[in-house]
């Protein structure tokens, strides 16, 4: 998969098969930690056909979060604009890798400075909301419509 990162403008590095991708393998077909030519590490999906106009939209539903200043990490967009690449009949996207911690169960609940901090993100969240890519002035934005339909 790291011949793909060229699509996004990418120098290819290498792959990163000592990062492990938790998740759910409904998420897509394939998903696979990548390093491009300066370092950085990516996340590079190959979508399962028929995800991509819900992915699309929610690339362009993470790109106007993160355009307001809430930190999510967006998608990568490619040279048309589009968050959903396509090559050889198969559409992929591309993410900043984002490394995380285990929390600590269950004590992590009282936690107050995650807390906080989760606060101040839905606070974010709610302030976001109407510029969000898929809001109309009659109609606010709903991060379920963009994430289920």
């Amino acid at each position: 998969m790291i011949e793909l990162l060229p699509l996004w403008g990418l120098t290819p590095g290498r792959l990163r098969t000592d990062i492990p991708l938790p998740g759910s393998p409904d998420r897509c077909l394939q998903r696979q930690a990548v390093e491009d030519g300066d370092g950085k590490v990516w996340v590079l999906e190959r979508l399962r056909p028929g995800q991509e106009p819900r992915r699309e939209r929610i690339g362009r539903a993470l790109a106007a979060l993160a355009g307001a200043g809430l930190p999510v990490p967006p998608y990568l967009p490619g040279p048309d604009g589009r968050y959903v690449v396509e090559r050889d009949n198969h559409c992929h996207q591309l993410s900043p890798f984002v490394p995380g911690d285990p929390l600590p169960r269950p004590e992590f609940i009282r936690d107050g400075a995650r807390g906080e901090n989760l606060g101040r993100f839905l606070a974010g969240l709610r302030h976001a909301s109407p510029t969000s890519a898929s809001s109309t002035p009659s109609r606010p934005s709903s991060l379920r419509d963009t994430w289920t339909s």
